[in-house]
């Protein structure tokens, strides 16, 4: 093959390595909105018209505010990630450029990201979900550069194995990374910020055992 590889690792296993990789909600639905659809709509819409909408939202506690704009982001966090959904559908609607197939197909992949994270699935949800994924992908056929004839390409084909993913292992939250992700930033990049770069691993080690010291000692305080 192309890859050059002949036996993979997985190849003894007994099991369907595909069904075991599951997608997970951060990578899966949050960052693919971030890293996909709001290039899609920054190309349909406009950076510009996005940007001054994000500006013109009124601040509401709780939220990230955006008072640059969006399009300036290049690292999102999954804060960031979560709130642009819930304020992009209110600031494409009345664009110009926004037509309503760019607004049903922006409503329903938000309809499918929310349904995705129930805590509990039926197959009336489940087909809800693919309901909504499929007028998506309809009506993202008709873009800013004319009609395409197909969506097949892995950025619209990923999120059709979600519906295997749920059905074989349960809900998306049970094998979500933003825990781990959090962790992540408290063990590893603030430790990063803190240190000299420098001999790096010592000092990560020698902090977070400090931490861990206080930690315990807070608690007979």
């Amino acid at each position: 093959g192309l890859c050059g590889v002949e036996e993979p690792w997985w190849k003894d296993l007994g099991i369907n390595i595909g069904h075991v990789l599951c997608q997970d909600a951060l990578h899966g639905l949050h960052k693919a909105f971030s890293d996909h659809n709001l290039k899609w709509l920054s190309t349909t819409v406009g950076k510009m018209v996005l940007d001054c909408h994000f500006r013109a939202q009124p601040h509401c506690s709780g939220f990230c505010g955006f008072p640059k704009g969006i399009s300036h982001i290049s690292q999102w966090s999954g804060k960031e990630n979560h709130d642009v959904q819930c304020l992009i559908l209110g600031a494409c609607v009345g664009s110009e450029n926004a037509s309503p197939a760019v607004i049903c197909a922006l409503w329903s992949h938000l309809d499918f990201i929310y349904l995705a994270q129930l805590p509990q699935h039926s197959n009336a949800t489940l087909h809800t979900m693919q309901a909504h994924l499929h007028d998506s992908n309809l009506a993202r056929l008709v873009g800013k550069n004319g009609v395409i004839n197909h969506m097949k390409f892995p950025k619209a084909h990923s999120p059709i194995h979600i519906f295997r993913n749920i059905r074989d292992t349960g809900v998306i939250n049970n094998y979500s990374t933003e825990t781990s992700e959090t962790i992540h930033i408290d063990a590893c990049k603030d430790p990063w910020c803190e240190s000299n770069h420098r001999g790096y691993m010592q000092q990560v080690i020698h902090q977070l055992t400090q931490h861990e010291n206080i930690h315990a000692f807070s608690s007979y305080l």
